[in-house]
């Protein structure tokens, strides 16, 4: 087979395989969130710095003194946020709390929440990855934080968490130290339209090809 011949042949497969490398990699690194795109506490009555978004951004600030670490977000009892990462993540969303009082007796203060990831702010359709407790699973203690698995291959731009604490007298739910997630690089993939133009593009000079070849037997 002439040379041109095998060009022609390659080129739909080499849109193909490009089209496959441009996928997003699953081979994340740590990403914290960089935006809380919004917020309702639920009318829960907080000192105003529980109410600061900013505190919920960025790396977890571990302090294990009594009383000495103010860098969270309080979700307010039933209140919801949800964050952005500036990336794709997909594989697992990890969170830390922290609990106002004595370091050593946060057991004290039961708290939770629920999590989901999705793509679509205003969109009802969140994928519920599940519940995070900050005793059980050592959210408020554990330098690591907790971490739920998406448990799918699947990208997504947001997670949304919904306290589910219990109410009582000077409870405001649970308090968002930090929350990150598994970002992904991405790559530009063709419009489906520009694909298939190529890909017809691709096809056409094959059977170019092919004819001047059976006009010239």
């Amino acid at each position: 087979m002439k040379i041109a011949t095998k060009a022609a042949f390659a080129l739909p497969i080499s849109l193909i395989v490009t089209s496959i490398a441009a996928l997003p990699s699953l081979a994340g690194t740590l990403t914290y969130a960089t935006k809380v795109e919004f917020y309702n506490n639920k009318g829960t009555p907080m000192d105003a710095y529980r109410t600061d978004t900013d505190n919920a951004l960025g790396a977890p600030q571990i302090d294990q003194s009594n009383n000495s670490n103010k860098d969270f977000l309080s979700l307010g009892i039933k209140g919801e946020a949800i964050f952005s990462f500036g990336t794709l993540f997909a594989g697992q969303v990890t969170l830390w709390e922290t609990t106002w009082g004595n370091y050593t007796q946060q057991s004290q203060y039961d708290e939770q929440v629920q999590v989901f990831v999705g793509n679509d702010l205003n969109g009802s359709n969140w994928l519920d990855i599940g519940t995070i407790k900050n005793i059980t699973d050592n959210a408020f203690k554990n330098p690591l934080g907790a971490t739920l698995n998406i448990n799918n291959n699947n990208t997504y731009k947001y997670v949304k968490l919904i306290d589910k604490s219990p109410a009582g007298s000077g409870r405001d739910g649970f308090d968002v130290n930090a929350i990150a997630v598994m970002g992904v690089e991405t790559a530009s993939v063709p419009e489906p339209a520009s694909a298939l133009s190529l890909l017809a593009l691709g096809a056409f000079g094959t059977g170019s090809v092919l004819k001047r070849k059976q006009q010239k037997s």
